[in-house]
């Protein structure tokens, strides 16, 4: 049971070791995105082809989403992790980036 307790310490401290690099890391490259200007043709391609394939995922998952709704309530009695996945996110994909910003 001793070594059991070493190798639990042992990786405890590898990763209270490893967490805040990699906090400054994901920090710092979030910062690199956010400043860095999309081009001409990401912005084209992100009005004239991303955009409206957005609009028709939010579409259908509205639609996945009400004929599921009955399901998710009486098995699961949360609706809402439905609600983020289908909904929620392809109108923040669609709506509220910035033209030719694409998530990474």
């Amino acid at each position: 049971m001793d070594w059991f307790r070493r190798k639990i310490s042992v990786y405890l401290l590898a990763l209270a070791l490893a967490l805040p690099g990699a906090a400054l890391q994901s920090a710092a490259a979030a910062e690199a995105i956010a400043n860095t200007k999309p081009s001409e043709l990401d912005m084209a391609v992100d009005g004239l082809i991303i955009r409206p394939i957005g609009f028709v995922s939010i579409g259908v998952g509205a639609i996945v989403y009400g004929i599921t709704f009955p399901f998710h309530t009486l098995t699961l009695r949360n609706p809402g992790a439905a609600w983020q996945r289908l909904i929620a996110e392809p109108i923040e994909f669609t709506l509220y980036r910035p033209l030719g910003q694409f998530p990474r």
